[in-house]
């Protein structure tokens, strides 16, 4: 029987565990399964379809927060339609899904030639301006990710005005993400690790906004307990920490659990569904092959060549 220590901290065991099933999942593939690396990791397969449902479950916990009259209501607001734009982003605003060709306009302009805007300024070419972007979006996460939830932790002044601000940062014990997600957005090792660092980011902000969800909703009926009604408006929002009661730790480790499956089940669906049309089976078909091609590079380039050929057979 789980001690009462224990059961407070379950959501912490699942957080850790997925981070470590993800770690693992996507290390043996690129060392000994290539093209499960390839599905896992391309665009159109599951890994960015992985980021797209982590961010719709994120932009719709997000809209039901900025409902709530909390100090945290503009911030969610703006990440529900942040995330309504990266999603967008990411399915080329429907292309991914109907298969229309692109306008002329972005034929050309675009460095993919597809019907996004991101794509007009990075592509799968490595420019400065992509670089400057990724050590950028490295040092937000790890600001964002760590060293602001551990300052609020310890209490310091300027992370708890920002705080008092609304600004809602991720909860401590979500740093394993965002670290690892800001080490992988770099690219050093140019082996398409930053599909991973953007399933890592999607997938937390995901648990972040579930975490304030259920946090909120334990600290509301703990003063409608204490004071018979329904805390004001101004009452202090829960802050991210790793404190939470029992209760709310073992509905934490359950919503989260709920999620990864969610992500997983509709990763793995929406891809089949892609496949089984014509133009989702072709264009899926051709991501395969120049997968296939650049990664048989890759994989020489470390002089792994039973494993190049492995994507040849």
């Amino acid at each position: 029987m789980l001690s009462r220590e224990a059961v407070g901290r379950r959501h912490l065991h699942v957080v850790y565990g997925l981070f470590a099933v993800i770690v693992v999942f996507y290390t043996i593939c690129a060392v000994r399964f290539p093209m499960a690396f390839i599905w896992a990791t391309y665009e159109d397969l599951i890994g960015e379809w992985a980021q797209v449902w982590s961010l719709v479950f994120a932009m719709i916990g997000s809209v039901m927060l900025a409902r709530r009259r909390w100090r945290y209501r503009w911030f969610f607001a703006v990440l529900a339609l942040a995330c309504f734009y990266v999603v967008m982003e990411e399915i080329s605003w429907g292309q991914r899904l109907i298969g229309f060709a692109s306008p002329e306009y972005f034929r050309k302009q675009n460095l993919q030639n597809e019907t996004n805007l991101h794509n007009f300024l990075t592509g799968p070419y490595n420019t400065a301006l992509k670089a400057a972007i990724s050590y950028g979006l490295a040092g937000g996460l790890v600001v964002y990710g760590l060293v602001v939830p551990l300052a609020l932790r310890k209490g310091w002044r300027w992370a708890r005005r920002l705080d008092s601000w609304g600004v809602a940062f991720a909860p401590f014990y979500l740093w394993p993400y965002f670290c690892l997600a800001a080490v992988l957005e770099v690219g050093w090792l140019r082996f398409n690790e930053g599909e991973i660092a953007e399933i890592l980011i999607d997938f937390a902000m995901a648990l972040t906004v579930v975490h304030y969800r259920i946090t909120m909703a334990a600290a509301k009926a703990g003063a409608g307990k204490g004071t018979g009604g329904s805390p004001p408006s101004t009452a202090p929002a829960p802050v991210p920490q790793e404190g939470v009661d029992r209760s709310a730790a073992v509905r934490l480790a359950l919503k989260f659990g709920q999620v990864a499956l969610y992500v997983l089940l509709l990763s793995v669906g929406t891809t089949a569904a892609v496949y089984a049309s014509g133009s989702g089976r072709q264009r899926i078909d051709n991501r395969i092959e120049n997968g296939v091609e650049k990664f048989a590079g890759r994989y020489a380039r470390y002089e792994q060549w039973e494993t190049a050929a492995k994507l040849y057979h």
